[in-house]
């Protein structure tokens, strides 16, 4: 837990810390409502759209999200990143709410200075690993999801990624699931969707998107 003195309207106390999960939902979503009652209708995502990307599978709650409180213990800003597990770069998406009655630079600029600290433990993760792939367990139900295998260039067609997988299986088995979903691009070159099918995996659901290019 970091404590940092910012000048708001007056000299405030602000501690940042990590999410502590349900205990903090109701405070949450008052938060959201205070803010939303002031900003532009539709500017951000709803309060349900927001507690829902809490339980996003590439969402690390304890590292990737953070509040900041008042002496008092009243939440006076809360931010995000979202950061998906595949892709040849490392990105994130941070989304952050501040309460309409300090919205100061200062506090603008930590949460930002959080957000770039958090991407550079990112990077510096996966620099290190050679393949990586998450599982997500929901609260109820028995299905378990996995995010799609992601293995640096230089390590793949060595089995690298089918032992990552498998581990990942073996672990939503330990946990109670007795069924595994994820979503791959059908027509992936790197041969995505006969790795999952050589585990196991059927398809049982498809999906088209249409794209248009509308660059020029």
């Amino acid at each position: 837990m970091q404590q940092l003195t910012y000048l708001l309207n007056s000299m405030t106390t602000l501690t940042m810390r990590s999410h502590r999960g349900k205990a903090d939902l109701d405070a949450i979503a008052l938060f959201l409502k205070t803010c939303e009652a002031v900003d532009l209708p539709n500017e951000y995502p709803s309060v349900s759209e927001i507690l829902m990307q809490f339980d996003a599978p590439s969402v690390n709650q304890q590292r990737d999200i953070r509040l900041w409180e008042d002496a008092e213990g009243q939440l006076i800003a809360l931010a995000g990143l979202m950061i998906p597990t595949v892709g040849e770069t490392v990105d994130g998406f941070l989304w952050f709410r501040v309460h309409p009655t300090q919205r100061v630079d200062s506090l603008y600029r930590n949460i930002i200075t959080w957000a770039e600290a958090r991407m550079q433990e990112v990077c510096q993760e996966r620099c290190l690993a050679v393949s990586f792939c998450d599982g997500y367990i929901p609260k109820d139900g028995n299905q378990g999801w996995i995010n799609p295998v992601g293995t640096r260039r230089d390590y793949r067609k060595q089995g690298v990624a089918r032992s990552m997988l498998q581990a990942v299986m073996q672990q939503l088995k330990t946990e109670g699931m007795e069924t595994a979903m994820l979503y791959v691009d059908a027509e992936n070159p790197s041969g995505a969707r006969r790795l999952y099918e050589s585990v196991g995996f059927q398809t049982t659901h498809t999906q088209i998107a249409y794209v248009k290019d509308i660059a020029g």
